[in-house]
């Protein structure tokens, strides 16, 4: 979804969105990613210019960045940690976090071209990778379906 209405989203719901996010699997149950939520104006507007001044993510009116926590990661399992099992642990908690923004009625986008320097000071989280940016909210229309190409270009049975 590219165009999101100004109705906000209940925060019962942004609730739910947000509590379903860290329920997915974790290396060692490290926990080793954090997710910003971000609901000021100016603060998404920083976002839409990380992203190369995408529109979507300051119309929407929740913008989620997943974050991953290299060093937590590292400490614990050392350097085949740092290169996959955070991102891994902050890609799953956007996952579901998608899955139950849509489950509750609601439109999402998955962004992942951004400069990570202009986006850890709007989370405030030096240190950390941000991984995604999930714009939230009530889509403006609902987009036809794409397709996504046949199983077989994408699935080896051996």
């Amino acid at each position: 979804m590219r165009a999101f209405t100004e109705r906000p989203v209940a925060p019962a719901v942004v609730e739910r969105i947000l509590h379903a996010a860290p329920r997915d699997s974790s290396a060692g149950n490290l926990r080793s990613s954090l997710i910003c939520f971000v609901r000021e104006p100016h603060r998404r507007a920083r976002l839409a210019a990380a992203a190369g001044d995408v529109p979507f993510l300051a119309g929407a009116p929740v913008d989620l960045v997943f974050l991953a926590d290299t060093g937590r990661a590292l400490a614990t399992y050392g350097p085949r940690a740092r290169a996959r099992y955070a991102l891994e642990d902050a890609t799953l908690a956007a996952a579901f976090a998608v899955l139950e923004a849509v489950d509750e009625g609601l439109a999402t986008a998955w962004v992942g071209a951004f400069e990570d320097e202009t986006v850890r000071p709007v989370c405030e989280t030096p240190g950390l990778d941000p991984i995604a940016i999930v714009p939230v909210g009530h889509g403006r229309e609902r987009p036809p379906p794409t397709s996504r190409g046949p199983l077989d270009e994408v699935l080896r049975e051996r």
